[in-house]
This record gives structure tokens, sequence and C-alpha cells, in this order.
């Protein structure tokens, strides 16, 4: 069976479920839309003015997920297992919010989804990032009802974070 955090990544977290219980009863797992599985995508969206955008000042992780820090912070490094605060602010690329707000969550174990996750990881407290996600590390083909993400969408955040603790 395939490696469950490559599965989370690959599908986001709201399909392994579905692929999970897929794999369990002998069906195919999720059908995703093969675009929303190419981390390139985000290299061919035209992205707001208005969320000063500039790919060629971003890392890219090898999962397609492009992260800048904008404040590097002074405080304790946020990795997997520790619990943090973060006030953020989520965009679609037309400049569109469709999240803002802090909350609080444990790195790796709090449902998140995968590009989040991985964008955030090894902040310092105290620190600003901006984070590009592609769909497959996103919402993908599934994302919650009522938030005004539409399928396939690249998300666009700038994380604050406040705590680790």
């Amino acid at each position: 069976m395939m490696n469950l955090h490559w599965m989370k990544s690959l599908l986001g977290l709201g399909s392994v479920a579905l692929w999970v219980t897929a794999a369990a009863c002998g069906s195919d797992p999720v059908a995703l839309d093969p675009q929303v599985l190419d981390p390139q995508v985000i290299k061919e969206v035209e992205f707001a003015a208005s969320l000063n955008i500039d790919l060629a000042q971003m890392e890219m992780l090898a999962n397609g997920v492009y992260r800048q820090d904008l404040v590097v912070g002074t405080g304790d490094t946020l990795v997997f297992g520790v619990s943090a605060q973060v006030g953020h602010t989520g965009w679609l690329s037309d400049a569109t919010v469709f999240s803002s707000g802090p909350f609080p969550f444990r790195l790796g174990t709090d449902p998140m989804i995968p590009g989040f996750e991985d964008g955030i990881l090894g902040m310092l407290e105290g620190g600003t990032r901006r984070i590009i996600i592609p769909p497959a590390l996103g919402y993908a083909n599934d994302p919650p009802p009522g938030s005004g993400i539409p399928q396939g969408a690249v998300l666009v955040f700038e994380v604050v974070l406040d705590s680790v603790f």
C-alpha cells in the first residue's frame, strides 16, 4: 500500500479517507483532474496584481508549494508535533479572500491541507510567510461546501506565526 503521507500530499486531506476506504473495499482510488495533480500549474496562473506575487522571489519546494518569508521570526521553530497559533489570510489567485483569522493547531496531527502544513513547516515564531499551494495539495476537486473555493484552485496564504507552544 502507498505511503499515507504521500497520499495525503497527493490527494489532500479530504480525499485521503475516500482513497483509503476505496482501497480497503478493492475499488479504484478517487480520480482527479490531471491538471489538479500538476504542481507546475502555479507557473501558469495569472495572479491579481494586489497579491504582489513574484514567483522568482519565492522558494519552490519539491512538491510544488511556493513559500517566501516576508518577516523572519526570532522565536521557536515550528516542527511536527508542536502546537502553534497562527493568523492567516487565504486568497484565490484573483485576490478573492476565502479565509482569514487566527487558529490553533498541532502540526502533523490536526486536519490541515498538506500544502499549508508543508508551507509553514520550519517557520520561526513571530515570522510572516507567503505560501502558494497547488490544487493537489489544497482542496483539489473537493473544496469545502460554501467556502467559495472552486475546484482545482491555486491557494495563496499569508501566515503569521503568533506563538509556538
